[in-house]
């Protein structure tokens, strides 16, 4: 796990968090500030500590946090994994094969990785 902290203080309603050291921070991991979980959704361009973030992940409540406080990084493994992102990148249909086992699957895409959310054999 690393530490960090906030560079800047963090409103309610910011969707945008600024750490001392983005150093061992990447998309899809979870900023533990306080009680309230960040799911991380990218690195903004052009900087190496600004994120935008996924407020109240895993059930937590967003609040507003001081400068200089505390932030725990947790990996994907370590964290409690949210369904989906509000609006997965790209969702696709693919169907394949012949009867009577043709197949259908609902797929998520983010980025390289692939996750198939329904599969169906009919």
């Amino acid at each position: 796990m690393t530490t960090t902290t906030l560079a800047q203080g963090v409103g309610l309603n910011d969707l945008v968090v600024r750490l001392a050291s983005g150093v061992g921070v990447f998309i899809r991991y979870v900023l533990v500030v306080e009680q309230e979980q960040m799911r991380v959704l990218s690195l903004l361009p052009g900087t190496t500590n600004v994120f935008n973030v996924l407020r109240g992940d895993s059930g937590t409540h967003a609040a507003a946090h001081d400068s200089g406080v505390s932030v725990d990084v947790l990996s994907e493994g370590q964290s409690v994994p949210i369904a989906l992102a509000p609006v997965p990148p790209i969702v696709t249909v693919e169907f394949s094969g012949t009867s009577p086992s043709r197949k259908a699957e609902l797929q998520v895409k983010d980025g390289a990785d692939i996750i198939t959310v329904v599969q169906v054999t009919y």
